[in-house]
């Protein structure tokens, strides 16, 4: 049996939360919550994993001839959002 990665994102730890990270793709996975806004991009050198579904996954990406020693990157971008709240620490 030929086991396949699946990636996986979302605003938690609850993985009902999450969707399926299309890997050396050029577009980034929105990841939103009460607390984050922002994106998350993945890349591995020869993917061979599975695609959000009606996609085919991209096994390379140009990230990997800029950083030729590289066999994986995690992007994360955003930001923290505001809160009108004080948590007292306990």
């Amino acid at each position: 049996m030929k086991y396949k990665i699946v990636v996986t994102a979302g605003p938690s730890l609850d993985e009902s939360t999450h969707e399926i990270v299309h890997v050396n793709s050029e577009g980034a996975l929105p990841v939103n919550s009460e607390h984050f806004s922002g994106q998350v991009t993945v890349r591995v050198a020869n993917f061979d994993g599975l695609a959000p579904h009606g996609t085919e996954p991209i096994s390379q990406s140009g990230y990997f001839e800029k950083a030729p020693d590289a066999t994986w990157s995690i992007e994360a971008t955003g930001a923290l959002v505001p809160c009108n709240q004080v948590i007292p620490h306990a």
